[in-house]
């Protein structure tokens, strides 16, 4: 008996840890968009916070989860081993029609596995660039960067989340150029722009002092992010706005090393860690300015999020971030690693609510132009219905 003819592809989305990011985040969009769709969906992912499933339907029946506990983001050739065997028995037994996998863990092993499982389809997504010594050492990279070459030869299409990725992947020669293309990786823009709920009061739950400026940061406490940058350059607004108070969103692995800055520094009473957070939409109302401090970076979600919020932005000039901040009509662009010039910037949007409100409001058009979901979304699955009918015709 032949199986059923399926009206739509079977496409699994693989990633290697639930912890709330924005690769996690644009993971679960992409999930949901393609149940809306009508697609059978199979969501394979690791370990963390499996809170974040709730936004999806436990009862459609066109999805399909499966964790793997053995993903781990740290290279342990055992539990790399057997988190290979269990995906490629994963790909055998729901024989999906295309696999996209998301961040570098899910990428080597997912993809190795589709490949060893016969999936047509196989495309990729880093979710940011590894290849800078903020992350690993030269040698380092130069492993991850022969591993990706040999896995890039059966991959249909890199996806990246800016230029400056695919730039990076192609200087280390992971594939040639016509073997990339950059989707930005849309958000919900109404979640960010029509927020109901009000500024002070929110203020009040949150224990921020009224009368104050607030500068916030919404990011991972990762190496990457430049928390101590973030701590050194407030130091230096506090000389000129000594009532200043800095709200800082988000969990990681380095959040024990950041309270212990805070504490050295005596800053108790002027830093907030208010850890991960649901309702970061209401939050980034409450800030003044929005500091962005990364090392290293793509596109930073959570600093497109407090664009569309038209919260004005300093941040460093580091990967994918210039293709959107056009320094002084929709944020300040400053060198990085400089703590001076990120305050100079914070001081400047804190003395001038003009030169704020216009920043605020040039970013959110633009960010409104370049972050749409549903235009991020279509611009995917164009992208998966044309490899898919040129391999299989199933599409």
């Amino acid at each position: 008996m032949k199986p059923p003819v399926k009206s739509k592809p079977c496409i699994a989305e693989v990633i290697t840890r639930l912890v709330r990011g924005g690769a996690q985040e644009g993971t679960l969009l992409i999930t949901e968009r393609l149940l809306r769709e009508g697609y059978s969906v199979l969501l394979v992912y690791g370990p963390g916070d499996i809170s974040m499933l709730d936004r999806l339907p436990k009862d459609n029946p066109d999805l399909t989860r499966v964790p793997i506990p053995e993903f781990r983001r740290r290279i342990l050739p055992v539990w790399d081993f057997l988190a290979l065997i269990r995906l490629t028995g994963v790909f055998l037994k729901y024989r999906p029609d295309l696999v996209h996998t998301h961040t570098s863990k899910a990428g080597i092993l997912g993809r190795w596995a589709a490949k060893l499982a016969g999936v047509p389809v196989i495309i990729h997504s880093p979710r940011g660039s590894i290849y800078h010594e903020t992350y690993f050492k030269e040698t380092v990279l130069k492993l991850f960067a022969f591993l990706e070459r040999w896995t890039a030869k059966f991959t249909e299409m890199i996806a990246t989340l800016c230029e400056s990725e695919k730039q990076d992947y192609v200087r280390y020669g992971i594939a040639p150029p016509e073997k990339f293309t950059t989707i930005y990786s849309g958000t919900e823009i109404k979640r960010y722009t029509q927020v109901r709920g009000d500024v002070e009061e929110k203020k009040r739950k949150l224990g921020i002092p009224p009368n104050c400026p607030v500068i916030g940061y919404v990011a991972r406490m990762t190496p990457e992010k430049g928390h101590r940058l973030c701590l050194k350059a407030f130091q230096r607004v506090l000389g000129e706005f000594p009532n200043a108070v800095l709200v800082l969103v988000g969990g990681g692995p380095l959040e024990t090393e950041v309270m212990g800055c805070v504490g050295q520094w005596n800053l108790e009473d002027k830093v907030m860690i208010l850890g991960a957070r649901k309702d970061v939409p209401e939050i980034l109302r409450t800030f003044d300015c929005f500091i962005q401090t990364s090392l290293w970076d793509g596109l930073p979600r959570a600093m497109v999020e407090a664009m569309l919020a038209e919260r004005p932005v300093v941040a460093t000039s580091v990967g994918g971030i210039p293709e959107v901040i056009h320094h002084r009509k929709t944020g300040l662009l400053v060198q990085e690693k400089n703590a001076e010039e990120l305050a100079s910037g914070v001081i400047e949007i804190l003395r001038d609510p003009i030169l704020a409100q216009e920043l605020g409001k040039n970013a959110r058009k633009r960010m409104e132009e370049v972050f749409d979901i549903d235009a991020s979304v279509d611009k995917l699955f164009s992208l998966y219905e044309s490899l898919l009918k040129k391999r299989t015709g199933a599409a």
